[in-house]
C-alpha cells in the first residue's frame, strides 16, 4: 500500500509541476505578445508620424507665397545692422529717386543723408514693432503690411520734417517709388547676402 500510494503522489507531483509549467510559459507567451504589440504598435506611430510629416512637407512646398520683404538681418550685430541697412537705404532711395526722377533732393548732402538716417531709424521700430505684436497678420496680409506702412513713413518725414528739402512731384509718383524702392532694396540685399554667405563657405 506504501509504495502505491507514493506513486499517484509522484504523478500528481509531476501533473502539477507540468500544469505551472505550461501556465508559466502561457504566461510569459502572453507577455511577449503584449511586449511585441507594443512594439509595434510604437512602430506604427512612427511610420504614421513620418508620413504626415512627409505630407505636411510636400504641401508646403506646392503652395509658394509671396512675401514682400519681412525684413532679413545681415549682422548679429544691432550696431552693424543698422549701419549696413543704412548703407544700402542710402543708396536704393537716392538712386530710385535721381535715375527715374521721381522727386528733387535739396543740394546739400546733408539733407538725404539726414533723410535716410531718420527713415532707417523708423523703418527698423517699425519692422521690430510688426514683428513681435502683430507677426500672425503680417503673414496673413503677406508682408504688404511693411508696404503700406513705408509709405507712411515716407509720406511723414518728407511732410512734416523736411517739407521744401525734398520734394516728390506728386502722390502717385510716391506710390510707385515705394513699391520700386521695396523690390530693389529686396533684390540688392539679397545679392549681398548671397555673396556674404558665399564667401563664408569658402
Amino acid at each position: 500500500m506504501s509504495e502505491n500510494d507514493k506513486l499517484p503522489k509522484e504523478d500528481e507531483k509531476d501533473v502539477s509541476s507540468s500544469v505551472n509549467d505550461e501556465d508559466q510559459n502561457e504566461h510569459s507567451d502572453d507577455k511577449e505578445q503584449d511586449d511585441k504589440t507594443d512594439e509595434e504598435k510604437l512602430k506604427d506611430l512612427m511610420n504614421a508620424i513620418e508620413e504626415l510629416e512627409k505630407k505636411s512637407g510636400n504641401k508646403k512646398r506646392k503652395k509658394p507665397v509671396l512675401f514682400i520683404e519681412f525684413g532679413g538681418v545681415f549682422h548679429r550685430n544691432p550696431l552693424l545692422n543698422y549701419l549696413m541697412y543704412y548703407t544700402l537705404n542710402l543708396v536704393v532711395i537716392y538712386g530710385v529717386i535721381t535715375l527715374f526722377d521721381f522727386g528733387a533732393f535739396s543740394p546739400q548732402l546733408w539733407v538725404p543723408l539726414a533723410f535716410v538716417l531718420i527713415y532707417t531709424a523708423a523703418e527698423t521700430f517699425f519692422r521690430q514693432y510688426i514683428m513681435l505684436r502683430h507677426f500672425r497678420f503680417a503673414l496673413r496680409s503677406l508682408g504688404f503690411i511693411f508696404f503700406f506702412g513705408y509709405l507712411t513713413l515716407f509720406y511723414l518725414i518728407d511732410v512734416y520734417l523736411f517739407g521744401d528739402l525734398l520734394i516728390f512731384y506728386n502722390e502717385t509718383l510716391l506710390v510707385v517709388f515705394v513699391g520700386m524702392f521695396v523690390v530693389f532694396r529686396y533684390l540688392l540685399s539679397y545679392i549681398i547676402k548671397y555673396v556674404i554667405l558665399k564667401q563664408r563657405s569658402f
